[in-house]
């Protein structure tokens, strides 16, 4: 009996709104592992077939694969590809050689409905990412995979990997082309929040949301709906550094804070979420969320997901 050789010992599928944390998951893996991840290999990808070669990976090349789930994945191009494939794999091999880790702790769907319900998780939220490096280190064992121990000159190109990560960063956020850069990323937030709105607008009438947003680079946001309101500003304190600068979320009884909006009373502030500036590794300016354990790295994308589900779900409260 032939035991199937395998082009990768772990791949990643993800949406583009995890791309960030899917490149720092394939950080930690990578020396012990060999790890497929798409943003990775798209040199090597070109001019090839792109279903072909996810059908590929996902459905045989790959002995273990880790899905970074949310409701919306296998609704976007690739994710469509890698889920026919990895339910093909399935249906001949089982689950086992499937991780899935829910990416957004609100969403009531954990995992695809087609997963076994007896089909355990990585819980995020609770455990970390470095945590789920462990699980997907383990079950890779389990399968018979040897995970390669790495050598003094390799984890030392890691350390020294490591290092640069965090000099960039520091340079990001203490330099005034990185505030300006992040500036752009808050005003792709803003972008992101003005699309979710007019979603909303079509599939909610009945809250009469609508929202108000300054014009120039970097202005706030703000949602105004019955029966609350919300701003959405950051404001770096300096022109060249970004400590303690927080993207914040904040919900108001009443009008919220607005240039040219008088109040008979003032506006009562509620609660509020926040965003510390951040930088991937591959150098694209992120946001983290405060105060939240687990808390990963968020696209612009991410960022406006986060806080437009957090408003609708204020608004079914009351």
């Amino acid at each position: 009996m032939t035991t199937q050789k395998y082009d990768y010992d772990v791949a990643i599928s993800f949406g583009y709104k995890d791309e960030p944390f899917a490149n720092k998951l394939h950080s930690l893996l990578e020396g012990r592992l060999k790890v497929f991840l798409y943003s990775k290999e798209q040199e090597k990808l070109a001019g090839t077939d792109g279903e072909a070669k996810f059908n590929e990976v996902f459905g045989k090349t790959a002995k273990l694969v880790v899905i970074l789930y949310r409701e919306a994945w296998g609704h976007t191009p690739f994710t469509r590809f890698e889920e026919t494939a990895i339910r093909n794999r399935a249906y001949s091999e089982g689950y086992d050689f499937s991780v899935f880790i829910p990416m957004d702790d609100s969403e009531k769907q954990k995992v695809p409905a087609w997963v076994p319900k007896n089909r355990l998780y990585i819980g995020l939220e609770r455990w970390g990412i470095e945590a789920a490096c462990a699980v997907i280190e383990a079950r890779f064992s389990e399968l018979g995979g040897e995970i390669h121990e790495e050598s003094v000159a390799e984890m030392a190109a890691k350390v020294a990997e490591a290092i640069g990560y965090e000099e960039r960063r520091q340079k990001h956020l203490n330099s005034h082309e990185g505030v300006q850069a992040q500036r752009l990323s808050f005003d792709e937030v803003r972008e992101k929040l003005i699309e979710g709105v007019a979603t909303i607008q079509k599939t909610l009438p009945a809250i009469k949301l609508h929202e108000k947003h300054m014009g120039e680079s970097g202005g706030a946001i703000i949602f105004l709906s019955d029966p609350t309101g919300m701003s959405v500003n950051w404001r770096p304190e300096y022109a060249n550094v970004m400590r303690d600068s927080k993207l914040k979320a904040t919900f108001w009884k009443g009008h919220p804070p607005y240039p040219g909006v008088m109040h008979w009373e003032n506006p009562e502030e509620g609660a509020s979420i926040t965003f510390a500036p951040n930088l991937t590794e591959d150098g694209r300016p992120a946001w983290q969320q405060t105060h939240k354990v687990g808390a990963v790295l968020l696209s612009p994308n991410g960022v406006a997901d986060v806080i437009l589900k957090w408003f609708l779900a204020k608004c079914q409260k009351g």
